[in-house]
């Protein structure tokens, strides 16, 4: 049986069922990232269920923002999936130099805030509108108003994936991916992979494969510890002035190519695993 996450039914929004989704309170970033992920993989599952086709026929995206939504505030708190696309970014969407542009998804989580612009296109994301979310993020930091309220984290999403230089330039300013191609996967997903199905081997005695799981999720640990950053930690701003982590983004910059090769590794060994088990 693989330890991939599966979906086991779910409600008419195509969330996940209840017991997938008693989410820690408040919800660590890794539990986020993971049902964020889940929802993005199963697209468009949810849209089987008349009443989210009927919701979504006038969306642009088919509904994906707004079911999205949807699942994440059935799991989280009331008040922890911001209504308002706001939740302290500056005072009442106001950012500092474009007035009326909107963040898609804000989101409280363990470790601070979490930002998301949700893309549902058919083809891969390029890098203008990955520098386009960038700048929307940190215009809303710099504004007068902006109060520090902890770490603050940003993801996008692409179904379909993100070009090289999309991906290189989220890895290096610590934007996660979410995405239905497997090797674009965040590095908390495919640790969390990766864990599960290290203990799968150990229950079945496959300790080869155990091993080789575990050196691939060591193999991670300096991608994972990146991609725990958060934004706020390479564009630092107080109320009249800000900093950026240069040597941070050189450093990570200089990481990209030996991170691929950790992924791509480590989706390998992934695939083994789900090889021997379909053997089994």
């Amino acid at each position: 049986m693989s330890s991939e996450p599966t979906d086991r039914g779910s409600d008419a929004r195509g969330s996940l069922p209840a017991d997938r989704l008693a989410v820690p309170r408040a919800a660590p970033l890794g539990d986020l990232i993971r049902q964020i992920q889940l929802f993005t993989k199963k697209w468009p599952e949810p849209l089987r269920y008349p009443r989210n086709a009927e919701i979504a026929a006038t969306d642009t995206d088919r509904g994906f923002e707004r079911l999205l939504r949807e699942c994440l505030a059935d799991a989280l708190l009331p008040g922890h999936v911001s209504g308002i696309r706001d939740m302290g970014m500056g005072d009442d969407r106001t950012p500092a130099v474009v007035p009326r542009h909107e963040l898609d998804l804000i989101l409280r989580c363990a470790e601070g805030r979490f930002a998301i612009e949700a893309k549902a296109w058919q083809g891969e994301v390029g890098k203008e509108a990955v520098i386009v979310f960038l700048a929307k993020i940190l215009d809303f930091m710099a504004a007068a108003n902006f109060e520090p309220l902890g770490p603050l984290f940003a993801g996008f999403i692409a179904l379909s994936g993100f070009s090289d230089a999309a991906l290189r330039i989220m890895f290096t300013c610590g934007l996660i991916p979410f995405t239905q191609r497997a090797d674009q996967l965040a590095f908390r997903y495919v640790d969390a992979l990766l864990a599960g199905a290290a203990s799968d081997c150990h229950k079945r005695g496959w300790s080869d494969l155990e091993r080789s799981l575990k050196e691939r999720r060591a193999a991670l640990t300096p991608y994972l510890a990146h991609e725990g950053k958060g934004i706020s930690e390479t564009f630092l701003f107080d109320p009249d002035s800000a900093v950026v982590d240069l040597e941070g983004i050189r450093r990570a910059s200089g990481m990209f190519d030996e991170a691929r090769a950790a992924h791509q590794q480590a989706m390998s060994c992934y695939r083994q695993f789900k090889e021997a088990v379909a053997r089994a």
